[in-house]
């Protein structure tokens, strides 16, 4: 329950953060503030306008309770944005798309919302798996894209992050740590704190639990 509170946490915070910088958006000549910054202009007095916070996570299936935390969270952070008037004329939407925990459906979702110019920013999604399709699609479109959930080390440091670890997507980002510090936190309690020196692994062939079984392994 604890970790799930976090990646609710996390969602919230992070599509605060992305909506307080709503205006950079993949508009060619985005209005710059006077203080240089992409920020919203506090004058009420320009034409109103309207933007979309994407969130592709699993709204359905056996991952439903956490997909709808986020979802939950971020349109509970758009709300508060929208409310508090620091937007001036901007007023952010909440686009939600269903992964189904499936790489696929999840790439279909990323390719939705690209073709969306409202969209600015995407939040999502949990799987790591799922997020392997979808940064490729948000990147190529410009859109930022923050995962509250995702472990797997490729996703920033790419597939020889163990020997020449180099940054795949600039767009892409996460708010919890990867396979690798939590496989060998794993490791280090089991033989420091527990003493045990043999242990059975097991693992669902999925992209987190072999990861995240592999460090642990090793």
């Amino acid at each position: 329950m604890r970790q799930h509170s976090l990646w609710k946490i996390g969602a919230a915070v992070l599509a605060g953060t992305l909506a307080l910088s709503a205006c950079g958006s993949r508009d060619e000549d985005p209005p710059a503030s006077p203080g240089g910054s992409d920020a919203p202009s506090e004058d009420t007095g320009g034409e109103a306008r309207e933007v979309t916070l994407g969130v592709i996570a699993p709204l359905s299936g056996d991952l439903a309770a956490l997909g709808l935390g986020i979802q939950n969270s971020v349109d509970l952070a758009i709300q508060q944005a929208n409310e508090s008037g620091e937007l001036g004329n901007v007023t952010i939407v909440l686009d939600a798309q269903d992964d189904q925990a499936l790489p696929d459906v999840g790439q279909q979702a990323a390719s939705l919302l690209s073709d969306d110019e409202t969209v600015f920013g995407v939040v999502g999604p949990l799987n790591s798996s799922v997020a392997l399709s979808v940064a490729p699609v948000l990147a190529s479109a410009g859109i930022t894209q923050v995962s509250p959930a995702n472990t797997n080390p490729t996703l920033t440091l790419g597939e020889d992050w163990t020997t020449a670890p180099a940054r795949v997507w600039d767009t892409y980002f996460r708010t919890v740590t990867t396979d690798n510090s939590q496989g060998r936190f794993a490791a280090a309690y089991v033989y420091d704190t527990l003493g045990l020196t043999n242990v059975a692994i097991i693992h669902d062939q999925k992209i987190y639990g072999a990861g995240l079984v592999a460090v642990f392994a090793e």
